[in-house]
């Protein structure tokens, strides 16, 4: 499977270089990005949001984590995935209202933010920036309420991009880093739960004892009670006289 997924992701990333060259556009304006996702874009993730019914279900989802990226390098990371959750998460009913809308959405990241955020000026060439690397660890799970509040965060997100940011920054370098120090954070809070589960264990262990330890104890008690009553009865019968005739 994980096989599969690197694959996936080598073809997307190659479709979306191709895609690129077809625009045939030899330079970015990126004053033009923010006017591409429109409040109708928005509107379509708002009906979505409202036609969900409330329910306990979560799905895991694997998304970038702050740590200490940069806000820039974050939220483009962020951007990136953009395209996965709507691909694996918005679907429905063939033809209807919101499949059309998400399909129109789905069209606008790969003709657009891709393009505005996911590129760069490189000379007189256009370059799609590296996928950046996320970890196993990196994983929330969410409703499918939260996944579409996100999904529209998101788009807000692209369409600021440019006005916040000017200029681009490389960001290969710290994924990698930050990805390093989440899995081992993620292995010490692992190993960290074994540790508190064996103490437990331990715990129990002790507290059984001591409760089978009382229990005799206190059964012991009652069986030394009872027979110090006995011999007492005993010693308190008055005795009689072997000398003496025998009451008949």
């Amino acid at each position: 499977m994980e096989g599969m997924s690197r694959i996936s992701a080598s073809v997307t990333v190659f479709l979306l270089n191709v895609l690129l060259w077809l625009t045939d556009v030899q330079c970015i304006n990126f004053s033009e990005c923010p006017k591409y996702v429109t409040d109708s874009h928005l509107g379509y993730l708002d009906n979505m949001i409202d036609s969900q019914i409330e329910s306990s279900c979560a799905i895991d989802v694997k998304l970038l984590k702050k740590g200490t990226l940069s806000d820039y390098c974050y939220t483009r990371g962020l951007i990136y995935q953009l395209g996965d959750l709507i691909r694996k998460n918005l679907k429905f009913r063939n033809n209807s209202v919101y499949q059309n809308n998400t399909a129109a959405l789905l069209s606008l990241y790969n003709d657009q933010i891709t393009k505005c955020v996911l590129s760069y000026n490189d000379g007189d060439k256009i370059k799609l920036i590296k996928k950046p690397n996320v970890c196993d660890s990196d994983i929330e799970s969410l409703s499918p309420v939260q996944i579409l509040e996100k999904v529209k965060q998101l788009f807000i997100d692209a369409k600021n991009f440019r006005i916040k940011y000017h200029t681009d920054n490389d960001c290969e370098e710290l994924y990698e880093r930050e990805c390093e120090n989440n899995d081992r954070k993620a292995e010490s809070k692992v190993d960290e739960t074994h540790r508190q589960k064996n103490l437990n264990l331990v715990i129990a262990a002790v507290l059984g004892i001591l409760g089978i330890m009382f229990l005799c104890g206190l059964l012991y008690g009652l069986h030394y009670k009872r027979k110090y009553r006995m011999l007492k009865r005993q010693l308190n019968r008055p005795q009689q006289d072997p000398e003496s005739p025998e009451e008949r």
